[in-house]
């Protein structure tokens, strides 16, 4: 850590008296809208990233609390925000969603945060598996902290084997099909952003004096010499193209990872890349979508629940095309181009090519696979 970060930390009341740095979960769980019926895996690590961390000591529990004032969101201050604001300026926090079939080997350098069926009856200090009905309504989120899989840290003392925040679990337990890694991903301490803003401030005067003397030999039709910008002749604004429609961006943004692996993470095999490479192209459009979903029938139930997309029946360009899988048979996604192009992951290469179009896409995923074909335009 930077030592201005590391003092800056200090001076905050982020380092609690055994030297730790510790949060205030209170404060993620009422911004994040934690409800009675709980919250989802992804809500409070965008509250973390939106709103940045405040020390635990700045908005504590204390034992009198209901739930109604636990969550109170009059308790959150504009000090609290501030302070928030300034810890995401310094440490700028992410999170990705990856397989649970990932988990043995990421969990060698960092814990994972993970979701389940909580609890069954511990049978000699271990929780068995769940039965399947149970295993299909995961009802709590814990983190893996340890390999083998099977140690997880709960925010629940486990009262039937050792009164600890430890539990062992089956070594067959059943667990949400995805996880998510949370890390810092830049480190900035306020000197370095004053000196990032000054240099982007002469870079952007440059750049319109470079273009006001282009403009000026343009029209002139000679090798002016380059002119300095004077309050009596202003330079010229750079035209800007008109806004693009949501459709229009998510065809721009498809069509630039042309050649490309959109797949940036490889948490799938290439030959099975598509539902990530498309997650992960949607998501640089729409920043709170979910990226690097590996399942085409998760991408379809994601697309589906998403207010941003409506269902449609003709591939227009920019609209997202899927054949969700079957536990069989394997499907595919794409975002459709112009004249009836489809921009997909090649298998082979593990890159986006237009690889498909209308009729061949029919054939091959309907005809063939006898899967569905499904489509969603992007709104506004």
């Amino acid at each position: 850590m930077k030592p201005e970060n590391k003092k800056w930390l200090q001076d905050n009341g982020y380092i609690n008296a055994n030297g730790q740095c510790e949060f205030s979960d209170r404060y993620t769980a009422i911004l994040s809208n934690t409800s009675r019926s709980g919250n989802s895996l992804i809500a409070p690590l965008r509250a973390i990233r939106e709103f940045g961390l405040i020390p635990k000591k700045m908005l504590s529990a204390s034992s009198y609390m209901t739930f109604d004032d636990y969550h109170n969101p009059n308790c959150i201050t504009q000090a609290m925000k501030d302070l928030g604001q300034e810890f995401k300026k310094r440490f700028d926090i992410r999170y990705e969603q990856v397989a649970d079939i990932l988990s043995k080997e990421l969990l060698k350098d960092e814990p994972l945060n993970a979701a389940g069926y909580a609890w069954t009856v511990p049978k000699n200090g271990e929780y068995p598996k769940p039965e399947p009905y149970l295993a299909a309504i995961p009802n709590h989120a814990f983190m893996k902290i340890m390999t083998p899989l099977t140690y997880i840290f709960d925010n629940y003392l486990d009262n039937h084997v050792e009164g600890d925040w430890i539990k062992k679990l089956a070594s067959d337990y059943t667990f949400y099909n995805y996880d998510y890694r949370v890390y810092i991903s830049s480190e900035t301490t306020p000197e370095e952003t004053a000196i990032q803003n000054q240099t982007l401030l002469v870079l952007l005067k440059n750049g319109l004096l470079n273009f006001y003397n282009a403009f000026l030999a343009f029209f002139t039709q000679s090798e002016s010499p380059k002119l300095p910008v004077v309050e009596e002749k202003p330079t010229p604004p750079i035209p800007t193209p008109p806004p693009l429609t949501n459709r229009g961006k998510l065809w721009n943004e498809a069509v630039s990872w042309l050649g490309k692996d959109a797949s940036v993470l490889d948490i799938a095999p290439d030959e099975f890349g598509c539902s990530e490479s498309v997650s992960n192209i949607i998501h640089n459009v729409f920043s709170s979508f979910e990226g690097s979903i590996i399942s085409t029938a998760a991408l379809a139930q994601c697309l589906d629940a998403d207010k941003r997309f409506e269902r449609v029946t003709i591939p227009l360009p920019g609209c997202v095309i899927v054949s969700p899988r079957t536990p069989a048979i394997t499907g595919h996604a794409g975002i459709s181009t112009t004249a009836g192009k489809i921009i997909s992951n090649n298998s082979a290469t593990g890159k986006m090519e237009i690889n498909y179009n209308w009729d061949s896409w029919v054939n091959e995923f309907k005809n063939k696979r006898g899967l569905r074909i499904l489509m969603w335009k992007p709104l506004g």
